[in-house]
């Protein structure tokens, strides 16, 4: 059997996707421009209220709207860091510089973490704090619309013996986020999202767990012992290897209070849906 292949448009309709495509990202109205109107005239008819070019502004104004409204629902906090104007000008930058690329627009902000880090018009003593927040709400998005692994399954887990333990290597779920901040970002965004107009916060180290639980992305504020202990059981180490290293360094009663304590951390993680599986090699 020959392979079939997609066919090629017209060629006419080739000109008018890429007319189209070039109108509806301009962030200035297409009447601005007289040759591009002209253009516009070549295939849209107008009618007695609009000209072909106010026609076709119409739906280049809906297509920032559209995309606007999106990043919105996403960056609340963001906005709130920088204010109205700031983002304004701060959104024409990232959708000129990441234009949609897919049909979907829960991937329209996938680049906005890593474009606010270089973006350098952010409001001036505000900068870090912008930062902080775009990562926050980026990781937001991934966790709420991430996929759920595959359920541990009880049974399994009540069959391991305590020497299974010794060896087991964690495996933590992708719907958990750890992050270490400069600012209380998620104060401040769950304040905004309540419709309060909170003042700006100051520095504050803060160890955060981002995840989600019955359908809903909920944070959790970790010390420095449980994030250590999350970030070497992610990098492979097995639970007492892992537990070994967060307690290197420490002197006979931090130690005694971290065995205490990790039983009690695993218990809570479990139940907060932060282990996806437990591996006995």
């Amino acid at each position: 059997m020959s392979a079939r292949t997609e066919p090629s448009p017209p060629a006419d309709l080739t000109e008018v996707q890429a007319l189209l495509t070039a109108v509806l990202r301009r962030p200035s109205p297409v009447t601005d421009d007289a040759d591009l109107s002209a253009r516009c005239a070549t295939f849209v008819a107008g009618n007695e209220r609009v000209s072909p070019a106010e026609q076709v502004d119409i739906y280049r104004r809906q297509f920032w709207m559209r995309h606007e409204d999106a990043l919105r629902e996403d960056y609340p906090g963001l906005i709130h860091v920088i204010g109205e104007d700031a983002w304004d000008e701060l959104l024409r930058a990232y959708l000129e510089a990441h234009p949609p690329s897919s049909p979907t627009l829960r991937d329209l902000g996938h680049a906005m973490a890593t474009f606010v880090d270089g973006y350098p018009d952010l409001p001036a003593g505000h900068e870090d704090l912008a930062r902080d927040m775009a990562r926050y709400e980026r990781a937001f998005v991934d966790v709420f619309d991430g996929a759920d692994p595959a359920p541990l399954s009880p049974t399994r887990l009540a069959a391991l013996r305590p020497e299974d333990w010794e060896r087991a290597r964690i495996v933590l779920s992708p719907l958990v986020v750890r992050m270490r901040l400069a600012f209380p970002v998620h104060v401040l965004r769950k304040a905004v999202r309540g419709g309060e107009t909170p003042a700006l916060p100051g520095r504050q180290d803060v160890r955060l767990a981002l995840f989600r639980k019955d359908l809903v992305v909920c944070f959790e504020e970790i010390d420095v012992d449980q994030l250590d202990l999350l970030d070497a059981l992610d990098g492979g180490a097995s639970l007492v290897e892992a537990c070994a290293r967060v307690a290197a360094g420490k002197s006979a009663e931090a130690t005694e209070r971290l065995s205490r304590e990790v039983g009690g951390w695993f218990r809570d993680w479990a139940s907060s849906g932060f282990i996806a599986d437990v591996v006995v090699p």
